[in-house]
């Protein structure tokens, strides 16, 4: 569904999208520290749970 990849921070990650997050799919920013945050969920990343 997705791929994760660093973004070369510890816990900062990019989810992408089908294609690349081509529209419709988009990317999105996972922070994950203490607390984990989703910023600009893609469709494929609200499809798959």
């Amino acid at each position: 569904m997705f791929e994760k990849v660093s973004l070369g921070g510890e816990g900062l990650s990019v989810l992408l999208g089908t294609k690349n997050g081509k529209y419709p799919s988009g990317n999105s920013v996972l922070v994950e520290d203490d607390c984990t945050v989703l910023v600009d969920p893609s469709v494929n990343v609200v499809a798959g749970g």
